[in-house]
């Protein structure tokens, strides 16, 4: 979570700003009406908070799925990568550019599995989509080595890391393209939202287009005669969401920091019995949830009334597994590409994700990690 728990007067303030700047609500055009462009602000503001070249924010992370795909060559009839344990968008991103998902199981850790990705990779491969689910970003070193390896692209899907980092740098930027998502359940939330990193200048001009009807924005030429680019659509961020997300942003690291003080908590009030998901030493994650696994049924289901009994939820595994696991979609993907997922369905079906809310003290979550280890003694 958290950037929906600290929406305030911070970002209040910042929306009435586009209001006194002009109230042009649109991020462009109308140039003599406003005298700022908060879309502009934002872009930049995250180039260089995340240290990536290029930013182009865009209307969701779905969308950044999209256009990342195209602009880096990703068409009708590649085959792309990426794993099991996801959300829902990765695959539809696919397939409505009409490239085919080809879904590979996960790792005992919930990374995407490299020995699958190889085994997987055909002739009409073209591009891998990576994903740090929950805020633990994956095994880059490998994932880009392997890419390199066979000629592919490899897009780095940080939608729920922002603000992880692999070996000292953000996530979204060990790869050629990586997007984020700004929706309000995320680190930065601005309602929807969605941006397309990369160092890459031409990777750049295509998502800038493609976001905003195949605009080609020639310097010194008005929109209204701009020339077109590429085949885009409107997958524009308004002004408003940009400017919730300059106040949001400026309030990151504060976030991260508080996350990591009740992840800490929580984690050394379970130690010694119960395993959390491990990761990479290079890899910092987000510390927004707390991930228990190789559970047996009568401690996940202790652990889940547990919880409960502290007024918490699960993150998504096991409550929203429906739109997290390839297994459940079969308005997109074939039985046989579902019916191979069963050790992603073991390992997720053995796993808790447990939420971090700043709006709960750092003790709260030491008092929830012993009442849980105590729960499972006894289950």
């Amino acid at each position: 979570m958290p950037g929906w728990e600290v929406v305030g007067a911070e970002e209040a303030a910042m929306v009435q700003q586009v209001f006194d700047s002009g109230g042009v609500l649109m991020a462009h055009g109308f140039d003599s009406r406003r005298t700022r462009f908060f879309v502009r602000e934002f872009e930049k503001a995250c180039a260089e908070t995340f240290r990536s070249s290029f930013c182009q924010a865009v209307s969701s992370g779905s969308a950044a799925t999209r256009i990342a795909l195209q602009s880096v060559g990703v068409g009708p009839g590649d085959e792309v990568i990426t794993q099991a344990f996801n959300f829902i968008s990765t695959v539809e991103a696919i397939r409505e550019i009409g490239a085919v998902p080809v879904i590979v199981n996960c790792d005992r850790d919930l990374h995407i599995d490299l020995g699958e990705v190889r085994s997987s990779i055909s002739p009409r491969t073209r591009a891998v989509v990576a994903v740090h689910m929950l805020g633990v970003p994956g095994p880059l070193t490998e994932l880009n080595s392997l890419c390199r390896e066979y000629g592919l692209l490899l897009i780095e899907d940080a939608c729920e890391a922002v603000g992880a980092e692999y070996q000292g740098h953000s996530v979204g930027t060990l790869s050629g393209v990586g997007i984020f998502s700004f929706d309000h359940g995320k680190m930065v939330s601005t309602g929807e939202g969605g941006l397309v990193l990369t160092d890459s200048a031409d990777v750049a001009r295509l998502a800038k287009s493609l976001h905003d009807h195949g605009h080609a924005y020639d310097p010194g030429v008005s929109r209204n005669l701009d020339s077109q680019l590429a085949p885009g659509f409107n997958f524009r961020m308004s002004e408003l969401q940009a400017a919730v997300g300059i106040a949001q942003l400026r309030k990151l690291p504060a976030m991260l920091e508080q996350n990591r003080a009740r992840a800490q908590a929580l984690m050394s009030g379970v130690a010694g019995g119960l395993r959390t998901r491990s990761y990479s030493s290079d890899a910092r994650p987000t510390d927004d949830t707390v991930m228990l696994v190789d559970l047996v049924p009568s401690v996940q289901q202790a652990v889940i009334a547990t919880l409960a009994r502290f007024g918490l939820g699960t993150k998504n595994v096991p409550d929203a597994l429906r739109w997290h696991f390839a297994g459940h979609w079969d308005k997109l993907l074939d039985t046989n590409q579902r019916g191979s997922l069963a050790a992603t369905e073991n390992f997720l079906g053995s796993s808790v994700a447990i939420p971090i809310l700043l709006s709960k003290p750092v003790d709260f979550y030491g008092e929830v990690g012993s009442a849980i280890a105590s729960a499972a003694l006894r289950s």
